[in-house]
């Protein structure tokens, strides 16, 4: 991980004033049953739930740069998107170093190399689910602090993956070392992406589509300590008998965070529905739908 370094709705402008005018339409009283939903989907702050997209991985994480400077600048809602790659791909942090090594085998078998403007190592895209989100330091609903942040997204992320039927474990400090040495793996220097793949493909697919099951070849090693971002589960990384299946890295300036996130593991359903309705019950707000023509 690396580090550099609401919107409300009908709320009055003056504490005394009434939410209505007066005889304009009936306030509920306390006692009627819907009194307390109606107020709180009124007061809920408003995030931006970005249309699902498959796009190059170069306009991928352009997307999220230009989003990122758009919120900084102009300090507009947050955003939650979700997205894939239009093609299979390796992404790293944005100050890791690409070995030559790997990056010949991409280059040879034609895999696109793309810098994330987060931090971590490298990840090896192919029918991975990935999730972005965006927000200011004011926007309280996710706790700013680092650690704080991961954890909630997370526990957002697993509630969902439950409602799908898949379990994991929140990883904490004391079981990261027992993890490692169960997997004791290094990531393969050959990347061959799973035939079963259309690395062709240049039109986004349908969500419906989506396998996002892990499919890199692995050997054992000695050494645990490679980039490979799935290689080395971290704290508040998601995983599952030993395995890793969910992991994030952020980019953050002293008002604006950036968060990215992989999900690597196979959908029987459409997951967005679950992912966009669990958002909103985990961290309280409401979800309005947001165009990238916009």
């Amino acid at each position: 991980m690396e580090t550099i370094t609401r919107e409300s709705s009908l709320i009055s402008p003056a504490m005394n004033e009434p939410l209505y005018p007066q005889g304009a339409i009936q306030v509920p009283k306390k006692e009627d049953t819907n009194y307390n939903s109606i107020f709180e989907i009124q007061k809920s702050p408003i995030w931006r739930w970005h249309e699902f997209s498959c796009e190059d991985p170069e306009a991928t994480m352009d997307r999220d740069k230009i989003l990122f400077q758009e919120i900084k600048t102009l300090r507009t809602s947050p955003i939650l998107r979700f997205y894939r790659w239009n093609k299979p791909c390796l992404s790293y942090g944005r100050t890791a170093k690409l070995d030559l090594a790997t990056e010949l085998e991409c280059r040879a078998k034609h895999l696109s190399m793309v810098r994330r403007p987060t931090g971590g190592g490298k990840v090896l895209h192919q029918d991975d689910l990935c999730f972005s989100l965006i927000w200011k330091k004011e926007d309280q609903e996710i706790p700013w602090k680092i650690n704080d942040s991961y954890c909630a997204i997370h526990q957002w992320i697993q509630k969902t993956m439950i409602q799908l039927g898949i379990e994991s474990k929140l990883l904490d400090q004391k079981n990261i070392l027992k993890v490692n040495h169960d997997q004791l793996h290094q990531k393969n220097i050959s990347l061959n992406p799973n035939p079963a793949i259309d690395s062709s493909r240049t039109k986004p697919a349908r969500i419906e589509s989506l396998n996002c099951e892990s499919k890199k070849e692995i050997e054992p090693s000695p050494n645990i300590q490679s980039n490979w971002c799935f290689d080395n589960p971290v704290r508040f990384d998601l995983i599952s008998q030993e395995k890793k299946l969910v992991g994030s890295a952020q980019f953050r300036d002293q008002s604006t965070a950036l968060h990215q996130g992989s999900i690597q593991i196979q959908f029987k359903k459409d997951p967005l529905e679950f992912f966009q309705k669990s958002f909103e019950n985990f961290f309280k707000v409401k979800l309005n739908v947001y165009s990238a023509a916009h």
